[in-house]
């Protein structure tokens, strides 16, 4: 009986303590984690809109920063005048940062504000944004697609230099100065397009841009601002270029299609010299200075057409090693032919010269023992007129050349 009585007890001590369990609910960590859903990480802020919000904060001279959980970094409220970089606040989200926004409120990006954010995919402008300065986002390396905006009127030296992803860049209309090595090794870079209201053009800018293949560009050419960009193949210059710097395109080995503009006034020394695929180019009309060496070495070079012009000068040089080259007819408006102009064109066979000739350089057809016809568009009574150098007399008592005198 008393076994009986002590075997009851214990069955309602343990219904008792069953009953309490249920009642206290089950521990939370004993349960298992449901397939499929995260748990929220109440260290970062967020707020209730549809994108989340990493990181809020405002600096003390009014900018406002706000990372949202798309990676978007916007800006807003007060000019960027130093590298975010020294926002500590921000570090631990910087490898977050996939895009910029910078918005109303920023007229100016200072020096390095963004340089070496590594993970920036995409870059927006708003219409307030006036001037990015030196090396703004220079070694940004993962920089794809910029939206510029229509208000940006310089960009300084270095600002997107070594962003070695980017493939396109069209600079807007309302851009006025375009600094030194601007885009300099940014070797995705494939097509460029430059506005024509571009008057200050530093040297350097899209040199080393090892893979850009055609350039578009209403404005005058700086010097050195495409050397050595050894996969260009295009070039259009529109009507309102008038100039073309030094070694602008040297080096350019693949260069073969360059359309010039009708109001081109100078080509720079070097500006081609090398373009070793470059076979034709068209002199326009209103081109007054062709430089030193403005097309040597373009050793595939045959065919140079001028327009008729009103004053040209061409340079020392300016188409020595040009070995392809069997004939050119020099334009009327032409005064001055500078020393050694086609030395070393040893195809070079017939060359016709101008009444308007005035000046001969010395050496200027050295090392040309193909040339047999040199004809001259005027009487001799203007050819004894031409000043000559003094190896003139020497050089054309040692070719066989047949003059040919026209005019009156």
């Amino acid at each position: 009986m008393k076994k009986r009585l002590i075997t009851i007890w214990l069955a309602a001590m343990l219904i008792f303590s069953l009953a309490c369990s249920a009642a206290d609910g089950p521990d939370p960590n004993s349960l298992p984690a449901l397939e499929g859903i995260e748990t929220m990480n109440t260290d970062i802020p967020h707020n209730d809109s549809e994108i989340g919000v990493l990181f809020e904060d405002k600096w003390e001279d009014g900018l406002k920063l706000q990372l949202t959980e798309d990676g978007t970094l916007h800006l807003s409220g007060a000019d960027i005048k130093r590298s975010l970089k020294e926002d500590t606040r921000l570090a631990p989200y910087l490898s977050k940062i996939t895009g910029l926004e910078i918005g109303e409120g920023i007229a100016y990006v200072g020096e390095k504000a963004f340089s070496g954010f590594e993970n920036i995919e995409k870059l927006r402008f708003s219409g307030e944004i006036t001037e990015l300065a030196y090396a703004a986002f220079s070694d940004c390396t993962a920089l794809l697609d910029i939206d510029f905006g229509s208000s940006l009127s310089t960009i300084g030296d270095y600002a997107f230099s070594g962003c070695t992803n980017l493939r396109d860049a069209s600079l807007p209309e309302s851009l006025k100065e375009l600094g030194s090595y601007a885009f300099s090794g940014c070797t995705s870079l494939k097509n460029v397009a430059l506005g024509s209201g571009i008057t200050s053009f530093g040297n350097n800018i899209f040199a080393d841009c090892t893979n850009l293949v055609s350039l578009r560009s209403g404005s005058s050419l700086g010097d050195t601002a495409f050397r050595d960009c050894i996969s260009l193949e295009s070039v259009f210059l529109e009507d309102s270029a008038e100039k073309i710097g030094s070694r602008c395109f040297s080096g350019c080995v693949k260069l073969s299609n360059v359309r010039l503009s009708e109001n081109l006034k100078t080509i720079g020394s070097y500006a081609f010299s090398g373009c070793e695929k470059l076979q034709n180019i068209v002199i326009p009309t209103s081109v007054m200075q062709i430089e030193k060496e403005a097309f040597s070495a373009c050793t595939a070079l045959d065919t140079v057409e001028f327009a008729e012009c009103e004053a040209l000068t061409i340079g020392d040089a300016a188409f020595a090693s040009c070995t392809a080259l069997k004939t050119i007819a020099l334009p009327e408006g032409l005064t001055t032919l500078g020393e050694k102009v086609f030395a070393s064109c040893n195809a070079l066979e017939r060359v016709t010269m101008p009444k308007s000739l005035s000046e001969i350089g010395y050496g200027l057809f050295y090392d040309t023992p193909a040339l047999r016809v040199l004809e001259y568009r005027g009487n001799s009574s203007a050819w004894r007129k031409v000043e000559k150098a003094k190896d003139w007399d020497e050089f054309a008592g040692t070719n066989t050349i047949k003059y040919v005198k026209s005019g009156n």
